[in-house]
Formats: C-alpha cells, sequence, structure tokens
C-alpha cells in the first residue's frame, strides 16, 4: 500500500497558495522580501529625502540590522542618526532588533541591459492570469495581468 504524504500532495496547488505557504523556497523569500522592504521605508522615513537615497537594509543578523551606505561620510551621518533609527524599527514591531550596524559599500543598483524580445508561452499567460486572479495583492496581481496580456516584449 503506498504511503501518503501530506507534504508532497499530487494534487496541485494554486501560485498563490505556494506564496503564502513559509514552508515553500517562494513563500520563504516572499516573507523575507517584504520584512526587508518594511524596514526599508522605516529607514526612509526617518533617514529623509537627502540621506535615504544613500543608504538601504543590507540584513538582519540575529539582533543587528545591517546597512549599507554609499560612502564614509554618509556612514558618518547614518551613525549619528541611528538612535533614531533604532527606535523607529523597534516601534512599529521590530523588537528583535537592538543595534544598528553601518557598513560602507556601493550600494546596489539596477544594470542596464538591452531590451530583448521575448515571447510567453500559452501556458505561462495562463498560469499568470489564474495567479493574478487568485492573489490577494493588488499590486502583484496587475503585474501579474499585465504580464498575461502582453503581445509580444515582456
Amino acid at each position: 500500500m503506498p504511503h501518503s504524504h501530506p507534504k508532497h500532495s499530487h494534487y496541485p496547488r494554486s501560485a498563490s497558495t505556494i506564496a503564502r505557504d513559509d514552508q515553500t523556497t517562494l513563500g520563504g523569500l516572499l516573507r523575507k522580501a517584504t520584512h526587508y522592504q518594511h524596514l526599508d521605508q522605516i529607514l526612509s522615513s526617518v533617514l529623509g529625502p537627502d540621506l535615504a537615497p544613500q543608504c538601504q537594509v543590507a540584513c538582519q543578523r540575529g539582533s543587528d540590522l545591517v546597512l549599507l551606505v554609499s560612502s564614509s561620510s554618509w556612514a558618518t551621518r547614518v551613525r549619528m542618526e541611528s538612535d533614531n533609527i533604532l527606535h523607529s524599527v523597534r516601534s512599529s514591531g521590530h523588537r528583535e532588533i537592538t543595534s544598528i550596524k553601518v557598513r560602507v559599500s556601493p550600494l546596489s543598483t539596477r544594470p542596464m541591459l538591452e531590451p530583448r524580445d521575448k515571447v510567453l508561452s500559452p501556458a505561462a499567460k495562463n498560469a499568470l492570469r489564474e495567479f493574478a486572479d487568485q492573489c490577494s495583492d493588488q499590486q502583484l496581481s496587475a503585474i501579474a495581468k499585465r504580464l498575461s496580456s502582453s503581445k509580444g516584449r515582456t
């Protein structure tokens, strides 16, 4: 008699179910990305329009929030704001963070890539439409719908 494992169901799961499941690689990545995006938003609100573009959240190592800044002079300014950053981060629910570490490193930027024609297969378009219909995140749903209805370039 074959063994049935609940984790390895033979029935397909929707993309939105997989995305919400922290036990899947995709779900874990989305949860982590949302966590860092929230921390980046807090950071930007504390630092203001002059300093925020020079700084980004790199990672969280245990109780340390590691920030990257574009130069040593910006690092000095961010370090002067570290108490305000820590207070804002902790008061927004991230109580596990107890210190701010500032590192100097060139900030990541989007590489300029030459556009290439890409055509989605009918199966990929259907999967994107299904995901868009089931996704509770309106912004992500709109992106998936736009991609699924593209004619050539994506």
